[in-house]
């Protein structure tokens, strides 16, 4: 016997065999009712997390429960019980964890970073002196000394020529071509800008997905 609107596609044909996967799928029809108001019947259902994100992690447990083929579903309501408080412990974990991602993670976010600027250059005695906005990090550094793309030098005067000390960088050069150098080295600062600004978000995000997964296997492992 069954109730029309929640049978299982087994309970409509005659001959054939119905045990308590039955149940499962009225349950799984009866649980997304609950939060949409819409019994499910095919696809493009009306979903939980359409209308209660916060339970979106409902609509993959639902979706198994009222698969057509019996086999296909769990085999017991406890199976079901241990995913809603697996699902549920993750969910609220990566909430958490999400959240505190959000307030500390952030600090290494690329747009944390303010780009470096030369804002004096000088020359001096067979020296080309560029005086930088602030103290660059030895990361930035690195990255201007081992610029990535295209660049042009003249010789003895590449990035990897230059000499920093607190805010300045320095590297030899002759008079007539000072200003060519500086021309370039502008470009060596634009370049070290750009690639020490998507190292610190690859770093970020790299940060923020181990701390996810750590909350994932914590939420399982309490299970």
């Amino acid at each position: 016997m069954a109730n029309l609107g929640y049978s299982a596609p087994e309970q409509r044909n005659k001959g054939i065999k119905v045990n308590h996967r039955a149940d499962i799928f009225s349950l799984g029809l009866i649980l997304n009712e609950l939060f949409t108001g819409v019994v499910p019947h095919g696809v493009g259902f009306k979903t939980i997390s359409s209308v209660a994100p916060e339970f979106s992690y409902l609509d993959s447990l639902v979706e198994w429960m009222i698969q057509s083929n019996e086999g296909a579903r769990p085999d017991s309501i406890e199976t079901i019980k241990k995913e809603l408080m697996s699902r549920g412990n993750t969910f609220i974990a990566l909430q958490k964890v999400d959240a505190i991602a959000k307030a500390v993670v952030p600090a290494f976010e690329a747009e944390s970073f303010i780009p470096i600027k030369i804002i004096s250059p000088d020359w001096d005695e067979g020296r080309l002196i560029l005086e930088l906005d602030r103290h660059p990090e030895s990361a930035w550094i690195q990255r201007f000394k081992q610029p990535s793309g295209s660049w042009h030098s003249i010789m003895g005067a590449g990035p990897g020529n230059f000499q920093f000390s607190g805010k300045k960088a320095h590297v030899l050069a002759s008079e007539h071509e000072a200003q060519q150098i500086l021309n370039y080295a502008k470009g060596y600062v634009e370049m070290a800008n750009r690639d020490y600004q998507h190292d610190i978000k690859s770093k970020w995000a790299k940060e923020r997905e181990t701390l996810l997964k750590r909350a994932e296997e914590a939420a399982r492992a309490r299970v």
